[in-house]
């Protein structure tokens, strides 16, 4: 990994905590530490962080569905305050692959990008989702051809997303009003706005 410090922001609400725990085993190997925002589960999630120092896993609990945005903010918040030059954004059930983090601080550090996101795969569906561009009021779908691609696009879904503080500084973080949907999409439209 480079010298750059790297803070997960995982936002979780009613996990499954096997699945969670294998998220936690593989992000601790890839960033600096890791915070986990609840938004009010009733499953204590502090039960798959008991293995791990508070420098490497802390919970911050809101107490109440407060919505992703909210949730992603207040762990940017944390991670600001810990001196994070990058945050990695990522869903409760999102499980990265190993090296994931270093690839995207590479093509990050390589591209000056507002953000950068891996090709995930669903298991719903048999090919990678495609990523979006937007050209005047239609939609390009964008495949990524090669595991080492990079291509540029005007938003990223958020789990995986790794941002840049400095963009983060700039631009705001997340649109707190939208509780859930749509939360990415403005954030990267926004970020587009601002030349990145």
């Amino acid at each position: 990994m480079t010298d750059s410090k790297v803070i997960a922001v995982v936002i979780t609400y009613e996990p499954v905590l096997d699945v969670l725990t294998k998220l936690l085993k593989e992000l601790v190997r890839q960033v600096d530490s890791v915070v986990i925002v609840d938004n009010g589960s009733a499953i204590d999630v502090s039960l798959c962080v008991r293995h791990y120092s508070p420098l490497q896993v802390s919970v911050i609990r809101l107490g109440k569905n407060m919505g992703v945005a909210f949730a992603q903010n207040r762990g940017i918040e944390f991670a600001r305050e810990h001196k994070a030059q990058f945050i990695l954004l990522m869903d409760q059930d999102s499980i990265p692959e190993s090296g994931m983090v270093h690839t995207l601080l590479s093509a990050a550090i390589m591209k000056s990008a507002g953000a950068v996101g891996p090709r995930y795969l669903d298991p719903r569906h048999e090919n990678p989702p495609p990523f979006i561009r937007i050209r005047g009021l239609r939609l390009e779908r964008l495949a990524c051809p090669t595991r080492d691609a990079v291509v540029p696009v005007d938003y990223l879904i958020s789990s995986g997303c790794l941002i840049p503080m400095t963009v983060l500084d700039r631009v705001g973080g997340m649109r707190e009003n939208f509780f859930i949907d749509f939360v990415d999409i403005e954030w990267g439209l926004r970020v587009r706005q601002f030349g990145y």
